[in-house]
């Protein structure tokens, strides 16, 4: 009698776009150790901030949205949230969202990170939440739709498709009807012209309901040189493809970059953007320079100094939000590089599992702000900054 053998499994590799795509762009090798390897960083202080800021912008949504929800309804829910929220307020949710972290390993490594990451939670919640809440449909939405494997060089790819995920930090519903002409955000959607441009068109066919999806960012406005600020938006338009892919979508009108570390930089993020403005070659390089009492400030600040000079808020908001524009040819654009990226990481995979060695297979992308806080730069070839580690 012939027994029937059990095929091998078909498995579609899954790509996110932040934890595949944007690590593996910041240093394929890093990628593998951390990603792939399922190593954790040792001292994962960027990923406390950034799951911070998240854990409290959509735990005081829930809370504001609760409070509406329940007075729209005819119901008592305590004292009215009204912006700002005062201190007591603030610092129970802070406290909920470091609990939760706590729970999970992730804890701040100093008192000095604290009291800055709450001062950004609180502008944050104060400055930006007084125009984001009223917009928000949703938020922590996750998406995923399927694309064609694009072709390896060398060897037969593993799958005929791949799938694409992602998890969008706030989807808004804009009704131009209803939008209110003083919210900030939706002020710096109207004074982009390619933005203007898509809403005419929409119009004219008389569309009045929109999406904006929004991407909370841990970090400064990258510099314009780097190539991060372009990997964002096409994070962006990504997200938007796979949006369009769910029944219930309406037309994607923009998507804004959030850039909490602007609304409070430290130190160190002011002499960045010294450098930037004045300093670098070919400066400035950055597409949001300071102009009037910014410029005036900044310029006469020396980096010696102990302080350093506060920037107004409008500028500081302006540097914070950036605009991604939404059309046909950007969205299919930045597919064909999600494509191209995951054809590098694929070939990267059958090189390894050819028997190449994992330096051989995948390629470093040294920058020492990167190499720094890598776990991996003792043993590295190409690392950027070299040394015996430490004893524990």
């Amino acid at each position: 009698m012939t027994l029937s053998t059990r095929p091998e499994p078909y498995i579609i590799p899954s790509y996110s776009l932040v934890g595949d795509l944007l690590s593996y762009l910041n240093c394929g090798r890093q990628y593998r150790y951390h990603q792939r390897g399922a190593l954790p960083p040792s001292k994962p202080v960027q990923l406390w901030f950034g799951q911070f800021i998240h854990g409290v912008m959509e735990e005081a949504y829930r809370r504001w949205n609760e409070q509406r929800t329940t007075r729209l309804n005819g119901g008592s829910a305590g004292p009215l949230l009204t912006f700002p929220w005062d201190d007591a307020t603030l610092e129970s949710l802070e406290q909920e969202i470091i609990g939760r972290l706590a729970a999970q390993g992730l804890v701040y490594s100093n008192k000095s990170m604290l009291e800055l990451s709450r001062k950004r939670a609180r502008i944050m919640i104060n400055e930006i939440g007084r125009d984001l809440f009223p917009l928000i449909d949703a938020a922590e939405v996750r998406l995923q739709g399927i694309r064609p494997m694009p072709q390896l060089k060398g060897a037969p790819a593993r799958s005929n498709y791949y799938e694409v995920t992602g998890v969008v930090d706030v989807l808004s519903t804009l009704h131009l009807a209803k939008a209110d002409p003083g919210n900030r955000i939706l002020q710096a959607l109207m004074r982009n012209p390619t933005v203007q441009q898509t809403l005419a068109r929409h119009q004219a066919n008389n569309g009045s309901e929109f999406e904006i999806i929004l991407d909370y960012k841990g970090m400064r406005r990258p510099p314009l040189p780097e190539d991060a600020l372009g990997r964002f938006e096409w994070q962006i338009q990504t997200y938007t493809w796979l949006r369009a892919q769910q029944t219930n979508a309406r037309p994607v009108l923009a998507g804004v970059l959030i850039f909490v570390n602007e609304l409070e930089p430290s130190r160190t993020d002011m002499e960045a953007l010294y450098d930037e403005v004045y300093e670098l070659p070919g400066g400035p390089v950055t597409d949001v320079p300071p102009a009037g009492k910014d410029d005036i400030a900044l310029r006469r600040w020396r980096k010696n100094k102990q302080s350093f000079p506060q920037l107004t808020f409008d500028y500081r908001l302006q540097r914070a939000l950036h605009i991604v524009p939404i059309t046909d040819s950007t969205m299919h654009a930045s597919l064909s590089r999600f494509d191209a990226v995951v054809a590098e990481i694929e070939a990267s995979v059958n090189k390894e599992k050819f028997g190449k060695g994992i330096s051989a297979s995948w390629k470093a992308t040294p920058k020492r702000n990167n190499c720094t806080v890598c776990d991996f730069r003792h043993f590295c070839d190409k690392s950027d900054v070299q040394g015996l580690p430490l004893a524990p």
